[in-house]
């Protein structure tokens, strides 16, 4: 059986370059979204430039239960007119609706109740205006026993979909062991941390040619894999 890579991501909204690194290196990708919705996190919530250097654009998303999975979040009813108010105080706002690179103002259109559908036909659209659209199913749609948290979900996750390679964004070192992946019959490697020009995806898109782009993501794939540190 050929190896087969596997990365395994909560679906992001508009997520740094770096993010797509793992469509760019892994065979297929999975959408953690089977999980609890992390506040604080960036599911619902994307870094955008600002006059005091960076600040948040938040999608309107209703009020839940703490413990509610990223797979049930929903749009509050008010959505659209509320997003389009906070869409309005972005400084870059205007360049959307004149961006001839891609057609973002679609793109944040929200046309559904469910967050998570939102933001996997972004991501969607995103890679392919990249050009690395890879294969990828979500968590909730595997039958992964719900009992399993953290590292021993991942692996579970990653079994199921046959992986012999997981890689994780640069973040993990402290979360996962080689051991625990070797004894599943696993490698495990991250991506180096991200250096290029694009932090801030969602303008970028706007004002950027999509060759450059590409080019970022060209580069960041010459750059070796990193080995856990435990």
């Amino acid at each position: 059986m050929r190896p087969k890579s596997i990365a395994i991501i909560q679906p992001y909204f508009f997520p740094y370059m770096g993010y797509f690194s793992l469509f760019d290196r892994a065979d297929e990708v999975v959408f953690l979204d089977c999980v609890q919705f992390p506040r604080r996190g960036r599911v619902h919530r994307c870094e955008t430039p600002s006059v005091e250097g960076a600040g948040w654009l938040t999608l309107p998303v209703a009020k839940a239960e703490r413990s509610i999975k990223i797979r049930s979040l929903q749009f509050a009813d008010n959505a659209n007119q509320e997003w389009s108010k906070r869409l309005a105080r972005q400084p870059w706002h205007d360049t959307i609706a004149h961006s001839t690179a891609m057609n973002l103002v679609d793109l944040l259109c929200i046309s559904t109740t469910s967050v998570t559908d939102y933001l996997c036909r972004q991501i969607d659209r995103i890679c392919d205006y990249l050009g690395v659209q890879r294969a990828h199913v979500r968590s909730s749609q595997l039958d992964i026993d719900p009992t399993l948290r953290a590292q021993d979900r991942i692996i579970a996750i990653a079994k199921s979909r046959g992986a012999s390679h997981y890689i994780n964004p640069p973040g993990g070192h402290a979360l996962y062991y080689q051991d625990r992946f070797s004894q599943n019959g696993m490698n495990l490697s991250f991506l180096p941390p991200y250096d290029g020009p694009f932090r801030f995806l969602l303008p970028a898109l706007a004002t950027s040619d999509r060759t450059a782009l590409r080019n970022d993501l060209a580069r960041q794939r010459t750059r070796p894999l990193v080995s856990p540190k435990r």
